[in-house]
């Protein structure tokens, strides 16, 4: 079926931008029969932030329909609008922890972090860099997968690059998934989260008549970094690749 817009969510489960991802889009006028497709490979994060999706459609009677997606060329193509929020997941998260531990890297927020944690997050851009093809002719994508200053080096495309909503400490994670909860089951006001983010950076960037998207991919970025990491953290290059 084709809409008259269809936005999709990559890594709509993502507890750092799930939540201000789905107010900034109900947060802007769309077009009669437009949808919304969000798209994880964690069912149950899917699951969660489909139905806060279904609350903050109900405050706003948005004319949006909405349905989740698993299969990343399903929710990529015919794509009007093209939101990057993916992350590395909580099981991956984890063991590149351990990783930067082992190697002796101890600060999490240096270069070789920043590095390493691009390295891991490349498979996945290189699937989305195989299907931008299957966007609509002026697609707009927006990408928001930190660390930007790299990941934007991996994205095969002109784009809107926000670095933003801010990294969630490891010990707010379980916090924040329990405010999510409480929104979806209506113990807190998801009218309130709306009017909280109505001008926040994705719903600028949705309502900019022509959004200023650049293409800043570069093809040589992960050869450069591989090298710099294996004389960083030898011990830590191998662990990356074959995680």
């Amino acid at each position: 079926m084709e809409w008259a817009a269809k936005t999709s969510v990559i890594g709509a489960g993502s507890l750092r931008c799930g939540a201000a991802v789905l107010a900034g889009i109900f947060n802007c006028p769309w077009p009669t029969d437009s949808h919304l497709e969000l798209c994880d490979i964690h069912p149950e994060a899917l699951d969660l932030f489909e139905r806060l999706a279904r609350c903050f459609a109900g405050d706003t009677n948005a004319a949006l329909s909405i349905s989740p997606q698993d299969d990343l060329s399903e929710a990529i193509e015919g794509a009007t609008t093209l939101v990057l929020c993916f992350g590395l997941g909580d099981e991956l998260r984890e063991r590149w922890h351990d990783w930067l531990r082992e190697a002796g890297v101890e600060d999490l927020l240096g270069r070789t972090a920043s590095l390493s944690r691009a390295v891991l997050l490349n498979p996945t851009f290189e699937a989305v860099n195989e299907q931008i093809h299957r966007l609509r002719e002026g697609a707009t994508i927006i990408n928001m997968v930190r660390p930007i200053s790299v990941t934007a080096m991996l994205l095969a495309s002109p784009a809107i690059h926000l670095d933003w909503p801010a990294a969630i400490p490891s010990d707010r994670r379980v916090p924040t998934a329990h405010r999510i909860l409480r929104l979806v089951r209506g113990d807190e006001y998801t009218n309130v989260e709306l009017h909280r983010e109505a001008a926040n950076p994705l719903a600028q960037a949705l309502t900019q008549i022509s959004p200023k998207m650049n293409n800043r991919f570069n093809a040589k970025a992960m050869a450069g970094w591989l090298r710099e990491l294996e004389r960083d953290a030898p011990n830590l290059t191998t662990r990356l690749l074959r995680p």
